[in-house]
């Protein structure tokens, strides 16, 4: 045929998935530091529940009372939240906490002392910046 079209077609369906996997994964860590960060900052600053003295020294210590987040008094709880990302075929999953066991009972509480939320009320108190990080509305 002397007047024929030849078209051909290239898919480059890998490279646009590709794409999108390592923007997911740039977004879910960028949500994820920010959430750190804000928990991080939600446990410092002052409290309002009883003064102690610090053992062995001559300094007092201001707790934090129930519903407040918990206070800093060693550091350990506000140096152990981390976040982590994970990645497989289907998701993307960022999550941010802490591996002390302490960091549960002050969360939600124990049979002994009311909770001293920090990392749920973080997440709802960011909800919205999350979300507006994750390209939602």
């Amino acid at each position: 045929m002397a007047n024929s079209v030849e078209i051909e077609y290239s898919s480059n369906m890998e490279q646009v998935k590709t794409h999108i996997n390592a923007m997911c994964v740039e977004k879910v860590t960028a949500a994820s530091i920010h959430l750190q960060n804000q928990v991080k900052k939600n446990l410092t600053g002052s409290r309002s529940g009883k003064q102690y003295k610090i053992p062995h020294t001559s300094r007092k210590y201001t707790a934090s009372k129930p519903g407040e987040a918990p206070a800093v008094r060693t550091g350990d709880l506000l140096n152990s939240i981390k976040y982590n990302v994970k990645r497989s075929q289907s998701e993307v999953l960022g999550a941010v906490g802490s591996d002390l066991k302490k960091a549960i009972w002050l969360e939600t509480g124990t049979s002994h002392m009311e909770a001293r939320p920090f990392l749920l009320k973080t997440f709802e108190k960011e909800r919205r910046e999350l979300k507006r990080m994750m390209g939602g509305q």
